[in-house]
């Protein structure tokens, strides 16, 4: 009987010292509200400034706002290259949906990691992954170092591909950075279709577009702002290469020519309506984006 209730004393701590859900605060994923309530996504140390604009919110992400609103990228992933051409989706989570990504997510357990980084061993200038929510934010170097972590990664992932299957596409305005395209591209005896600048568009690039010296100090956020009709041509333009219609392509630029003849390499992606001024998603309590020269 003595060893019986040892045991059981064992098991009560054993218990305490794991803690439970109730010691935990719930969260409502979905309350009415048009503040963010729930991101992941993640990010790159290593790349590339002509690229940043591209991926500056997440070279994968999940955002989900309080009206059950939610947007996804990429569409398809199909690999690091063209899965940056791939379009934004959007749509509504169901009820029933929202209580699965809290179960699937495990996002109650997220507070229990809160202001924490989890870096895999031996990995360097790895992709960083971000959890967040309005009470608790941490951090995945590598991997995450646990079973429970690892799983809601993977999960998250598997949400990404559902949704983008059910939503739609997203429409409105791009985010673009510029670089005047160098000679050595010019003359490249490689197969290059060129797309004419959409009306309207040639201006803006004369006046945003820098020098591939000047491109290496682009960081997140230096991207400018295409509206209307210009916008939609160059998303047009995005689809058609994406799909091949001009043959394989090597590179992860339109190649645009204004009215002058000047050549450009046009980098281009959707936007969502969780952007401030900059283009940039902010969450507090995470760290903001910065980035040198290489």
């Amino acid at each position: 009987m003595r060893h019986i209730s040892l045991l059981l004393i064992l098991y009560v701590l054993l218990i305490a010292s794991c803690g439970s859900d109730t010691d935990l605060e719930d969260i409502i994923l979905c309350d009415g509200s048009n503040d963010i309530r729930l991101a992941y996504h993640t990010k790159s140390s290593g790349t590339m400034p002509n690229h940043r604009v591209l991926v500056e919110n997440g070279y994968t992400f999940l955002y989900l706002d309080g009206q059950c609103r939610y947007w996804v990228f990429p569409r398809e992933n199909d690999g690091p290259s063209t899965s940056m051409w791939s379009d934004v989706v959007s749509g509504k989570l169901t009820e029933d949906q929202e209580a699965q990504l809290k179960r699937d997510l495990a996002v109650i357990q997220w507070q229990r990691w809160h202001q924490t980084t989890f870096h895999a061993s031996g990995v360097f200038d790895a992709g960083t992954a971000t959890f967040w929510t309005p009470t608790a934010a941490f951090q995945c170097t590598g991997e995450c170092g646990s079973k429970l972590r690892n799983s809601i990664q993977t999960n998250i992932g598997t949400w990404i591909r559902t949704l983008a299957e059910q939503g739609d596409p997203v429409y409105g305005a791009m985010r673009v950075a510029a670089v005047i395209m160098p000679d050595s591209i010019l003359r490249q005896n490689r197969p290059h279709p060129v797309q004419a600048a959409p009306a309207g568009l040639s201006l803006s690039l004369k006046e945003h577009a820098v020098s591939e010296a000047e491109a290496t100090f682009l960081c997140n956020g230096d991207g400018f702002l295409v509206t209307g009709d210009a916008a939609e041509t160059l998303r047009r333009y995005r689809r058609e290469y994406y799909n091949r219609e001009y043959g394989d392509f090597w590179y992860v630029y339109l190649p645009i020519k204004d009215e002058d003849g000047t050549m450009y390499m046009v980098y281009a992606r959707d936007t969502i309506p969780l952007e401030d001024d900059r283009g940039l998603v902010q969450l507090e309590g995470v760290p903001r984006s910065f980035c040198s020269p290489l």
